[in-house]
């Protein structure tokens, strides 16, 4: 027989289990919540850290010194840190700059508050935050190129509003840039580029010139005859450069005895003389220079000439004659050559007017030439490009199309062809950066062509509205600055 044993109450046993576990239960939530408090903590501090570091370099940049530099960066860590509310102490920042004056780190050490875990004695924890930065260049030199053809008649504004953008990025109207020393440069093309106060130097022609040619016609009596017939002609557009220099940045000599002729040697007109309706000729004037033009002219604007030897009647027939205040086949917009004005820059793409054909090919080789060592001096001196071999300097050319391409026939083919060479010899002499941007481009072969001419596929842009085209464009003004964190 089981004896009986009455049920003992054990309730007083799990309370002391439960008061013994409860310490290593509380101890774990502590850490936990402790710990979550810690790391949110830090990642708040790092992400002041990382802005304060992108700021502390634009300040660096611009021309403080170190300690400078650790002072403003200090101020606005803490700015930005006492808006936190949290039990955090962190001592002032550090700052370090790299050996080669293009890096800066910066480094914090912060210590939190405890909560739960001061029942073990730890009242606090301790955390580093670091935030490195890099930049390449100590000056940027961009050459905005900019299209005034017809067919971007009321989307100037767009365009303007784009490229404002850009501008805000690399001179901003206020504070510094982000890399200290920016120029920029401008040029529009259209059928023509309009050389502005360079046409001189380029041409070797004064912009008020008279050209001659040897009119052939019936007279009233039936019989052949022939005269010297001229005009005058006001007008800075220019042309293609032909001969051997024309895909490249070498430089015109003004200096050079053919400077200031108007009379283009007899073998040259023959040359470029094509047939037209019914026998009439296409007599082209306005190059300057031997047959190959050694030294470098750029054309000037042609004056179309028909002469017919079986007119009956001595009236001469020019056509289309080239004047910037006529049928416009340039915009009266020169070149801005590098400048760090930034109302210089406002008031040019205040004055975007667009009309005519597309000569983009002109606009490459003149945003090339804007940044070229070789025509530094035929521009102000303020204006002078750095050298090709200043590895401080970084040279860029946006070229910005909604379409390709017009050209004269001047022996030189198409303007997409010419636009083709001008960019492979600017990728394989120089460094410049070729950025393109096509504006609401339905022509695949001018997507080709964009794309063969950007420097990588990076830098190659397509846009089909304003928005797109001002992300474009922002897109290329951050990628210039190259301004990053690098750890």
């Amino acid at each position: 027989m089981i004896p009986f044993r009455p049920c003992r109450n054990q309730s007083g046993n799990v309370a002391v289990f439960f008061a013994l576990a409860i310490i290593p239960i509380v101890g774990v939530v502590g850490l936990s919540m402790d710990y979550e408090a810690t790391i949110n903590s830090k990642t708040k501090v790092q992400s002041v850290v990382d802005t304060a570091i992108l700021a502390a370099s634009k300040h660096y940049q611009a021309g403080g010194d170190k300690n400078a530099t650790e002072s403003f960066a200090q101020s606005m860590i803490k700015d930005q840190l006492d808006y936190y509310n949290a039990d955090l102490e962190c001592a002032a920042a550090s700052v370090t700059v790299g050996a080669d004056d293009k890096a800066l780190g910066i480094s914090i050490d912060c210590d939190h508050d405890t909560s739960l875990m001061r029942v073990f004695g730890i009242t606090e924890t301790d955390f580093t935050v670091t935030s490195n930065s890099r930049w390449n260049y100590d000056s940027l030199e961009v050459s905005f190129v900019f299209d005034m053809s017809g067919s971007m008649s009321g989307l100037e504004n767009d365009l303007a509003a784009a490229a404002t953008m850009a501008l805000d990025v690399l001179v901003p109207q206020t504070g510094s840039p982000p890399i200290a020393n920016t120029r920029i440069a401008m040029v529009n093309y259209n059928t023509y580029l309009n050389a502005g106060d360079l046409f001189e130097a380029a041409t070797g022609l004064t912009p008020t010139r008279t050209y001659q040619m040897e009119d052939n016609y019936i007279d009233a009596d039936g019989n052949p005859a022939s005269r010297t017939v001229s005009i005058t002609v006001d007008s800075t557009c220019v042309a293609e450069r032909i001969g051997v220099h024309a895909f490249s940045d070498v430089a015109p000599d003004p200096t050079h005895p053919t400077a200031g002729s108007v009379t283009t040697p007899v073998s040259v007109i023959d040359a470029e003389v094509a047939s037209y309706d019914d026998g009439k000729k296409i007599g082209r004037y306005g190059v300057t220079g031997d047959d190959d033009n050694p030294h470098g002219f750029v054309s000037a604007g042609y004056y179309f000439l028909i002469d017919d030897p079986n007119r009956k009647d001595d009236i001469w027939y020019p056509r289309a004659p080239i004047t910037a205040g006529s049928s416009a086949y340039c915009r009266p917009l020169g070149p801005l050559p590098l400048t760090d004005d930034r109302d210089d820059m406002d008031d040019y793409l205040d004055d975007f007017d667009a009309s005519r054909a597309t000569g983009g090919q002109l606009g490459i080789a003149w945003g090339w030439y804007l940044l070229s060592e070789n025509w530094k001096h035929l521009l102000p001196t303020s204006s002078a490009p750095a050298d090709y071999s200043d590895s401080s300097t970084l040279k860029a050319l946006i070229f910005m199309t909604d379409g390709f391409m017009y050209s004269p026939d001047i022996g030189l083919g198409g303007g997409d062809p010419q636009a083709r060479a001008l960019c492979d010899r600017i990728k394989a002499d120089t460094h410049i950066r070729i950025y393109t941007v096509g504006f609401n481009l339905t022509s695949s072969t001018a997507k080709r062509l964009l794309e063969h001419c950007a420097s990588s596929p990076e830098h190659y842009f397509l846009a089909d509205d304003a928005t797109a085209l001002a992300n474009a464009y922002l897109a290329i003004a951050d990628d210039l600055v190259d301004l990053r964190i690098t750890s």
